[in-house]
């Protein structure tokens, strides 16, 4: 039952779409000729009726036919033709309609105008195609019903091919956007710019009477090429141009304004070209302001994606270098354990002979007053050296939120006295030149990290290299403009293979279980992020140089 209701409503929409367009055929066409020279069937201006049909048939498709050919068939009636001329001219038109729909189809032209290519292609097919069909066809008709002479027929011929593509270059571009844009389009907007441009054109032509027709279009076009460059300017400018073609075919009709000073045939030119000079203007600069805007609209669409894609890739490497810092802490927290294990050896010990000592004086009866209190006053110094351990290492490995100026030689002797033990452990001896004191901003314990990094990875090379003395040199130097700090061992340096990944995450020469491969790149990431300084390195004839630079502010 639904199916058949709809079908049902189809049907009575295509009705009633035939008959609008047989009624506005007719009702068009006879005002075609009633203001214009004509020729029982035949005007050389306007002709409204085949801008109507083209536009019906190339929204609704075939289906509107019969409508074109009932409209032409009782517009050639009501001129005084017998029906069979009249329904051959009729055919005809049809003909012309449905070659129209499929040949434009065929072109690839698309029916909301949006590019100068299917202005060409819409042009072409009406202006070479189209009426040179329905001018052969309508003029022949009339030859052959002997409503004109041979010597006429070219006349004719001309006469219908130009009034209809002026008709359907006219009407079918405004129909077309009318019906894309529906819903878009501001009906009191399109009502003002038909008052304002009826004003304008009446006030030129009967008013104040401009007798020169290129000057009137001057005055027409410039307004209208302004509202061009507004958003959906092309449907007001083309309602814009029927309004101003009513206008010029009336007042010359009455014989008013520059369209009525010459004799009959010089006007109807002067009045053809006048519109057709604002139908192609207006057309062809508003499809070039459709497809700039169009173009300025992707352009902002692909920046939007870009700068959508930037930031998630952005959103996404920071997440990764998070999540590589905080395997990195993790990292040094083993680090860290393992410095407090060793820098604990010596207190723990010293308290375990403590303990001896209070023990044997106790079995041996020596345990007075005297001895407990220097026993105390011994295991509270080792006591107090295990704290003051922990609270150095504890403030070492505390994350900083904010920039601050600190001493740098005071950082590297701080990370070197921490590491002290551990070097000493290996057989590594470490130079040092910081004595020099060089003020510089950033953040102090995260740098301390940096370098820790560095002498830990020197030291790691040396203790597996087959060298018999070790030594590892940080000198800090600085000049003029910048301060630069050398950390260099001689471990016989970096292979040359690898030199250019040591800085990469994840990269590790030591074996799986031994590193994380993040020493590095949160030493280059620290120094270079959030120092704004630059890391280097390079060989020498000894072995590694990392060459740490910071350029001083002014």
């Amino acid at each position: 039952m639904g199916r058949k209701d709809g079908i049902t409503r189809k049907t009575g929409i295509y009705f009633f779409l035939n008959f609008l367009i047989a009624f506005l055929y007719v009702v068009t066409g006879k005002l075609s000729f009633y203001y214009t020279i004509e020729s029982l069937i035949v005007t050389i201006s306007v002709f409204f009726p085949e801008g109507f049909a083209l536009g019906f048939v190339l929204i609704f498709g075939p289906a509107v036919v019969p409508g074109i050919f009932i409209g032409q068939l009782l517009l050639a009636y009501i001129q005084g033709f017998s029906l069979l001329p009249s329904s051959l001219i009729a055919l005809g038109n049809s003909a012309e309609a449905l070659m129209a729909y499929y040949l434009l189809k065929a072109v690839g032209f698309d029916t909301r105008m949006q590019r100068i290519g299917d202005v060409g292609r819409f042009i072409g097919v009406v202006v070479f195609v189209l009426q040179p069909f329905s001018a052969l066809i309508g003029s022949t008709v009339l030859y052959h019903f002997r409503v004109i002479e041979w010597e006429n027929l070219s006349t004719v011929m001309f006469a219908w091919w130009f009034g209809n593509l002026m008709g359907q270059l006219l009407l079918t571009p405004l129909l077309l956007l009318l019906y894309h844009m529906r819903y878009r389009i501001y009906w009191w907007k399109m009502a003002a710019v038909g008052l304002l441009f009826g004003i304008l054109s009446y006030f030129f032509i009967y008013i104040i009477p401009v007798e020169n027709g290129a000057i009137l279009f001057s005055i027409t076009i410039v307004p209208l090429v302004l509202m061009l460059s507004f958003r959906n300017g092309l449907v007001y400018a083309l309602f814009a141009i029927v309004v101003i073609t009513l206008i010029a075919i009336y007042t010359a009709n009455h014989h008013i304004g520059p369209f009525s000073i010459y004799d009959e045939r010089t006007n109807l030119i002067n009045l053809n070209f006048y519109i057709l000079a604002h139908i192609l203007t207006v057309l062809i600069i508003g499809v070039l302001f459709i497809e700039k805007n169009s173009a300025l609209d992707q352009y902002a669409a692909l920046n939007r994606g870009l700068e959508q894609r930037i930031a998630g890739e952005v959103s996404r490497n920071r997440e990764k270098d998070r999540l590589m810092f905080f395997q990195g802490r993790l990292a040094q927290v083993g680090e860290m354990i393992a410095l407090i294990v060793h820098q604990w050896k010596q207190p723990l010990n010293n308290l375990s002979l403590i303990n001896q000592s209070l023990a044997f004086k106790h079995r041996s009866g020596k345990l007075d007053t005297e001895a407990m209190e220097q026993i105390v006053a011994d295991s509270q110094k080792q006591i107090d050296t295990l704290v003051r351990i922990s609270e150095e290492l504890k403030s070492f490995f505390r994350q900083e939120k904010e920039k601050r100026r600190f001493l740098l030689n005071d950082t590297i002797c701080h990370v070197v006295e921490l590491l002290q033990p551990a070097l000493e452990n290996a057989s590594i001896t470490l130079e040092q030149n910081c004595e020099q004191k060089v003020w510089i901003e950033g953040y102090p314990n995260e740098f301390a990290q940096a370098i820790m990094n560095i002498i830990n990875n020197a030291k790691d090379a040396l203790t597996t290299s087959d060298t018999l003395i070790r030594k590892i040199s940080v000198q800090l130097e600085e000049d003029d403009r910048y301060v630069v700090l050398t950390i260099q061992d001689n471990a016989g340096g970096i292979p040359h293979e690898i030199i250019d990944k040591i800085f990469d995450p994840y990269f590790t020469t030591k074996k799986e279980k031994e590193g994380t491969g993040l020493g590095l790149y949160l030493s280059r990431m620290i120094i270079e992020n959030y120092m704004g300084g630059k890391i280097n390195v390079y060989n020498d004839t000894q072995g590694a140089v990392f060459e740490i630079v910071f350029e001083k502010e002014w």
